[in-house]
């Protein structure tokens, strides 16, 4: 990440399939011209906190659907 290097695959997944929230946390890092290595710790956490968030979010919705009658 200090790097700024990326996969084309794993950026394009983001770009593809990450909620808003998940993308705005990485769209804020990647405008960052000045990554340190806090910053890039920063941003992975955020970013996986914004993602299980998200799945969280989707589990509850599912086990809503399934238990309705």
């Amino acid at each position: 990440m200090v790097e700024n290097s990326y996969p084309s695959d794993m950026t394009s997944d983001l770009l593809v399939f990450a909620p808003k929230d998940v993308l705005d946390v990485f769209d804020s890092f990647m405008a960052d011209k000045a990554k340190t290595d806090e910053k890039c710790k920063n941003a992975y956490f955020a970013l996986a906190f914004a993602i299980k968030r998200d799945l969280r979010s989707r589990e509850l919705e599912v086990r809503e659907l399934l238990s309705a009658p």
